[in-house]
């Protein structure tokens, strides 16, 4: 159907009377090798280039390059016969230095590397039975196929993409050549089936991450790998006595928990440990700002300063704005009143570029009225503040995720943690004129000892 093939295909085209014409491998690096009917390489596209076909000329999939065809077999042993996981299978390909299927095409920053998610992909995908699949996700807002006709989707008006029940899916047997057996595949999707309860096969559920206890995630980055940390749970050997898991929350690098040691070393930060520790000082912060009389007088100061610097003479100009609205409102009145057949083409014109001005006064004199309404709530503003400063924890222990995560990435900007030093620090964001006068940027770093 055109697109890049599966890993392990290349796609051969025919034309419209089913005479074969090439074979086009997608490279790594993003070119294309096109291949011709004994394997010979013929010519080399670059990447951003595309191949020219007819509307008439039909692609089909086509066994890979060997070494391809070998690690996809591998995948599928390894995960049956071997019990190995989706990070194991991922960490022996990282180490053997396997090429990716998408290479270094999609990221730049750093070394592409195989992760759990390709590999449970592959693991999942019928295609490499010989069946060619179609509807087995809906990307639809509104609609989707089933049963043979479209229906309501299920989550109206969507909420991204989500898998279709097998009953809907849409297949062609024996569309082109198997890589694996169905009794291999068969096998494959029992054993995931079987530990999907407690293995890495459940943790992908849409809307997981708007639920995730880990407040820090998306902030903390490794300056070892340059991954991000994220929310890393461990479940103890023994069992409550109601049959719940005992569950530690810990941070840890993405690198290692997708990719394995091959990408990153194993390190983990305590959950409760981290986010207490950037919570007080964030505290600290707001209490030397404002839990003092003296750190009271000096915000007001900077809040009085910041506003006069950003909107100066708001009075003054205000009245200039007001004046000048009169003038314009007159001279249109003038001008409608003054209206002749002669002289229509010129007090249109000039009617148009005058009404224009006066839209843009009106949104400056609003502009400027707002401006001058908050010089009068400085006080209160302060007040409510100092107020929030001695009642943070209280306030912040009370609050909903989505409130918690608000509130930190409103005064955290980012954590760099380096598992190897076991040290790192990090950056608060800080209000103008909060850091020290020597200080360049609005933010204020601090160390981390994580060892």
């Amino acid at each position: 159907m055109g697109g890049i093939p599966p890993y392990g295909y290349d796609l051969a085209y025919y034309d419209g009377s089913g005479q074969y014409l090439c074979t086009v491998r997608f490279m790594e690096d993003g070119s294309k090798q096109v291949l011709d009917q004994d394997s010979n390489v013929t010519r080399t596209v670059p990447k951003g280039e595309r191949l020219q076909f007819s509307k008439r000329d039909k692609s089909r999939l086509a066994l890979g390059h060997p070494n391809r065809i070998k690690y996809v077999k591998q995948i599928f042993d390894w995960y049956v016969l071997e019990g190995v996981g989706y990070k194991g299978i991922a960490d022996r390909l990282n180490k053997a230095g396997v090429l990716t299927p998408m290479g270094g095409r999609r990221r730049t920053s750093k070394e592409a590397k195989w992760c759990s998610t390709t590999i449970m992909s592959i693991i999942q995908n019928p295609v490499y039975t010989g069946d060619m699949v179609w509807n087995r996700l809906s990307f639809a807002k509104f609609h989707k196929i089933s049963d043979g006709k479209a229906v309501q989707t299920r989550n109206f008006p969507g909420h991204g993409p989500y898998p279709n029940g097998q009953e809907d899916w849409i297949v062609h047997r024996n569309a082109h050549p198997s890589i694996i057996t169905r009794t291999r595949f068969e096998q494959t999707q029992k054993r995931r089936k079987a530990t999907a309860k407690y293995g890495y096969a459940n943790t992908h559920n849409v809307g997981r991450g708007a639920r995730s206890p880990y407040l820090l995630t998306g902030l903390i980055h490794c300056t070892h790998c340059g991954h991000k940390w994220i929310g890393y749970t461990v479940n103890k050997g023994r069992r409550r006595k109601d049959g719940s898991n005992v569950k530690t929350l810990y941070y840890a690098c993405s690198g290692y928990v997708n990719k394995g040691k091959s990408v990153c070393q194993r390190h983990v930060v305590r959950k409760d440990w981290l986010e207490e520790w950037i919570v007080g000082k964030i505290e600290e912060m707001l209490k030397e700002h404002f839990g003092t009389p003296e750190g009271l007088a000096n915000m007001r100061r900077m809040v009085e300063e910041e506003i006069e610097s950003s909107v100066p003479q708001v009075v003054d100009e205000l009245d200039t704005v007001e004046a000048r609205k009169r003038e314009v409102k007159q001279t249109i009145t003038n001008l409608i009143e003054n209206l002749t057949s002669t002289n229509r083409e010129y007090v249109d014109a000039r009617l148009v570029e005058l009404k224009r001005e006066l839209t843009v006064l009106e949104s400056k004199s609003l502009e400027l009225e707002s401006a001058g309404a908050e010089k009068t709530k400085i006080g209160h503003v302060i007040d409510q503040a100092v107020e929030l400063a001695g009642e943070f924890k209280t306030a912040f222990a009370e609050g909903s995720i989505e409130e918690k995560r608000l509130f930190l990435r409103a005064f955290l900007k980012k954590i760099e943690l380096d598992p190897v030093a076991g040290k790192g620090q990090a950056m608060l964001i800080v209000l103008p004129g909060m850091q020290n006068s020597d200080s360049p940027v609005n933010e204020e770093s601090l160390r981390i000892e994580i060892s």
